[in-house]
């Protein structure tokens, strides 16, 4: 993962698995991103990780899926270092990601995988508001720490009942105009791409819509600013296409927005969580190879952007 802030520096997080810490990089743009700073994130290594920059309160939050939450200053110190959640009986935590919403709260959300089975369970969140040290659902229930990843646990389930025995993984989530947005796909028989929006006062769900013409495990949810009034933009992909939807209604409906002409096997597709200063998504995606071994074609990873507003 990668953040910059506002003077154009870069922070880039990696695992090291041979001394299982993870390492935050800091690449300043006064020295031409040369020399960085590397600081140590005890005890970071992890196969997914997230990371966020919190400029306003200077520091970065670090996720990773053996479980971990960090809080980091902006030098790389360390001030906070917790087991967040655990394995339950069904599964454990295997993708997390973190957002932040308007008040500063942060929200983390995560995709589990079923215990000593190749199959992504099911989808939750939870959030700690902006100056606590406790965390909550959408509608203020308190949680306690870790939070148990699966099913069984207090934290809200984003996926239904009936899509534990298909992979379902959380691509995106975002959170604009006083609601929480999640995009996710569930591999059943047929194919569910789902869209959820959750209210973040009450927690209710308000939204849950199958989009069509949309088919792919990873994506982005994106908006230029966080009003209710702010259209919010979907990038995906079907068939090997790259195509984009908007939304005027925050969510309550969908329309086509654009689409790529290329063909591709899309894989890892993603994006940056905010909308460029000049008005552009930005983001990347894998053309995943077919094959292994030393005689495999290497995947190639292609960078896209798209312009909003038009």
């Amino acid at each position: 993962p990668i953040e910059t802030d506002s003077k154009s520096n870069i922070y880039l997080a990696r695992t090291d698995y041979k001394d299982g810490n993870g390492y935050l990089y800091f690449f300043e743009a006064a020295k031409d991103y040369q020399d960085p700073r590397i600081t140590t994130i005890p005890g970071g290594a992890a196969g997914k990780v997230a990371l966020l920059l919190d400029e306003a309160h200077d520091c970065l939050y670090y996720a990773s899926h053996n479980n971990r939450f960090y809080k980091l200053g902006l030098d790389g110190t360390v001030h906070e270092n917790f087991e967040i959640v655990r394995g339950g009986p069904h599964a454990g935590l295997q993708y997390p990601l973190l957002r932040q919403d308007g008040a500063g709260a942060i929200h983390y959300a995560w995709t589990s995988q079923q215990n000593g089975v190749y199959m992504y369970w099911d989808i939750h969140h939870m959030l700690r508001p902006h100056g606590a040290s406790s965390w909550q659902n959408l509608d203020g229930t308190p949680l306690t720490l870790p939070v148990v990843a699966d099913d069984t646990g207090a934290a809200t389930r984003i996926s239904l009942d009936d899509e534990y025995e298909s992979f379902t993984w959380l691509s995106s989530f975002t959170l604009k105009g006083g609601k929480a947005h999640f995009l996710y796909l569930t591999q059943s028989q047929p194919p569910r791409q789902n869209y959820v929006r959750r209210d973040s006062t009450t927690g209710a769900e308000e939204v849950r819509t199958l989009l069509d013409g949309i088919y792919l495990l990873s994506g982005l949810l994106v908006a230029p600013d966080a009003t209710k009034e702010a259209p919010l933009y979907l990038v995906s992909g079907y068939q090997g296409q790259l195509k984009a939807r908007v939304s005027h209604d925050n969510g309550d409906s969908w329309q086509p927005y654009a689409e790529h002409e290329g063909v591709f096997n899309l894989y890892s597709l993603g994006g940056c969580n905010t909308v460029t200063d000049d008005g552009y998504i930005v983001g990347s995606f894998t053309d995943q190879k077919p094959g292994d071994g030393p005689l495999a074609q290497a995947s190639v990873v292609y960078f896209y952007r798209l312009k909003v507003g038009e």
